[in-house]
């Protein structure tokens, strides 16, 4: 939503109101990629551009039988793989209605075999160029738009991933090079083309969140006046990185990948080592030093009076962090005084974040204030309870405003139980 109203607020002043209309035009705009420009730009606009995504990839790789370069079996060398590059008489028997399309496999699986030999590999950013290629050169210029919604529908129906694809059902299997190849024995199956992506493994972090409660003491109630609602306090993640610019229960990482408790803590020069435990908020950035091995290290700089610890200081790690967001209302908290609610795990596409949720109610006269915005502190502010919607918020906000509900409900049962024995 924001990238929308950025989009929009960029048309209206930059481009007096007027929408672009290419591609090209299009990737100007805030939020707005090669995949989402070509798709408004051949929909919309009737521009002769392809849309390239994963089921696009998938059967155009198949079509011409192209791994990605680098990988294993890509552009096989000697003769064997000079009639694969051919690619007509010796693999699929191309009638010659379906030279055009041979013809310009041929020219893009000689680039494979050139690409796949250099080092590094290019891999799959190459790999989608050759194939993007390809689509612009297949896409009818008098139906753009049509063309590529044909040809991602053929991709998720048809042409499946990590299953058996529905040859048989394909309008395009007369010319799948993949298809010819396995029909001929050539040791290779339709389902080896694209060949899959190396996965990278997820990093593992554990962080510290906090909801932190206000209750109005008794005494706010002035003059007959209602009494001031609950308060809970969250905090504006930094606008770059992860979930940028969102708002969250305050949130301390605490530790990286390979950390073990007893690590050595953060030393007088405010670095924390590789796999040391981290105390530090969201938005701190990794600077590279060396180890006594001389190998690179992970490091995190941080001022010598910022809380360091332990992964049993958890609770004073958040402390220290809530006495930066808001001074007036921690100064006289005690790290025990955060009780602890539980563990939840979220699942990032290259994170698993484990959150050691904690919980304090903060009970004064008046509503205590924030902090200012500054490098020690993020944006942070009060948000009523009553009016809290968990569904604005991120998955992983919701399920730790779920933990802080059932741990509610679960007081409210057990003052009841004890009411009613009384």
């Amino acid at each position: 939503a924001r990238l929308i109203l950025q989009g929009a607020q960029h048309i209206a002043k930059e481009r007096g109101g007027q929408m672009p209309r290419t591609a090209a035009e299009l990737e100007t705009l805030p939020g707005v990629g090669p995949y989402t420009a070509a798709a408004i730009a051949s929909n919309a606009c009737g521009q002769r551009v392809a849309v390239v995504d994963g089921n696009v990839v998938r059967v155009l790789s198949r079509m011409a039988a192209l791994r990605a370069p680098g990988s294993e079996g890509a552009g096989e060398e000697g003769e064997e793989g000079e009639k694969e590059s051919r690619g007509e008489e010796e693999v699929g028997g191309a009638e010659s209605k379906g030279r055009l399309f041979h013809d310009l496999v041929a020219e893009l699986r000689a680039e494979e075999v050139k690409a796949s030999s250099r080092k590094p590999a290019p891999g799959a950013a190459a790999h989608a160029r050759l194939l993007k290629d390809l689509a612009e050169t297949l896409i009818d210029p008098n139906r753009p738009g049509d063309w590529n919604q044909a040809v991602m529908e053929l991709g998720a129906t048809v042409c499946l991933p990590n299953a058996q694809p529905l040859c048989g059902a394909c309008p395009l299997a007369p010319n799948c090079l993949a298809l010819a190849l396995e029909r001929q024995g050539r040791g290779a199956r339709t389902t080896d083309f694209p060949a899959p992506a190396v996965k990278k493994a997820r990093r593992e972090v554990a962080v510290a969140a906090a909801v932190v409660r206000w209750r109005p003491l008794p005494s706010c109630a002035k003059g007959g006046a209602a009494q001031p609602l609950a308060q809970l306090l969250v905090a504006q993640r930094p606008a770059d990185g992860l979930l940028g610019g969102l708002w969250e229960f305050p949130l301390v990482e605490l530790w990286e990948e390979s950390v073990k408790e007893g690590d050595q803590n953060v030393g007088d020069d405010g670095n924390v080592p590789d796999g040391a435990f981290l105390a530090r908020k969201p938005g701190f950035k990794f600077s590279s030093r060396q180890n006594e091995d001389g190998n690179e290290a992970s490091a995190v700089k941080r001022p010598k009076t910022e809380a360091g610890g332990r992964a049993k200081d958890m609770s004073s790690v958040m402390l220290a962090y809530l006495q930066e967001l808001a001074p007036t209302a921690f100064g006289a908290v005690q790290p025990s005084e955060l009780r602890a609610l539980g563990e939840i795990v979220h699942i990032f596409s290259h994170i698993r974040m484990t959150l050691h949720v904690f919980t304090v109610d903060i009970k004064t006269a008046e509503l205590p204030e924030v902090a200012p915005f500054s490098d020690r502190a993020p944006l942070s502010k009060w948000v009523p309870e009553k009016t809290f919607e968990p569904q604005q918020y991120s998955s992983s906000v919701r399920k730790v405003h779920a933990l802080f509900d059932k741990d509610g409900q679960k007081s409210k049962q057990s003052i009841a139980r004890f009411f009613s024995r009384s």
